[in-house]
């Protein structure tokens, strides 16, 4: 994941380069230290479902983490899906025949059997019918066969309520860009760069 901030208007050159470093630094250290506590506690929670699900379907212990998930204002959803796509449990209520199976939070398991975490680019959830990045973990049957995903939405907003505390400059932008190149969070006066590919520009 690549984070990059930078100045988008032309002031005096020494001046602004000084303060811009200054300011970027801390800005920088910031939203990486937020970026790595929430990736790092999104991957916990999901290896913690993944495990207890493979060795017992639902229980108590996962029913007591997706009730967590509501009071957790970085998710916005939690999923789990069996092998067809369909859902096993939800923390935002749905029809039982709903499908992802189109999802990439969902193809990109079905025939990856290393166990690591997928991050999805920015979607919009059928439930939650908002922006969201999407992570998600194999479910692995009793045979080692895929058994279905867990997935866990991080929030967007939640993000943004965070860049709003910062003390941004004029002109200075924050991005949050996957080694895919895909942009998975934008703050700046236009976001509309939010899930586009940026991996042929200059920045990347």
């Amino acid at each position: 994941v690549s984070l990059y901030v930078a100045p988008m208007n032309h002031v005096d050159f020494k001046q602004a380069v000084y303060e811009i470093e200054q300011n970027n630094d801390q800005l920088v250290r910031a939203f990486a230290a937020l970026v790595r506590t929430s990736l790092l506690a999104v991957d916990q929670q999901l290896l913690l479902v993944r495990a207890e699900y493979e060795r017992a379907g639902i229980t108590p212990a996962i029913i007591e983490i997706l009730a967590q998930t509501k009071r957790n204002p970085m998710l916005a959803q939690v999923l789990i899906l069996d092998a067809e796509g369909k859902i096993v449990r939800s923390v935002i209520s749905g029809e039982s025949e709903m499908n992802f199976s189109f999802r990439s939070y969902f193809t990109a398991h079905m025939s990856e059997h290393q166990r690591r975490t997928f991050i999805s680019e920015p979607i919009v959830g059928l439930l939650t019918k908002k922006s969201a990045v999407y992570f998600s973990q194999r479910i692995n049957g009793p045979d080692r066969r895929f058994a279905g995903v867990v997935v866990m939405a991080l929030d967007q907003d939640y993000f943004h309520q965070f860049y709003r505390t910062m003390n941004f400059k004029p002109g200075q932008f924050v991005r949050l860009i996957g080694q895919d190149g895909i942009v998975r969070l934008s703050w700046d006066t236009d976001d509309s760069l939010v899930g586009r590919d940026v991996s042929a520009s200059e920045l990347f």
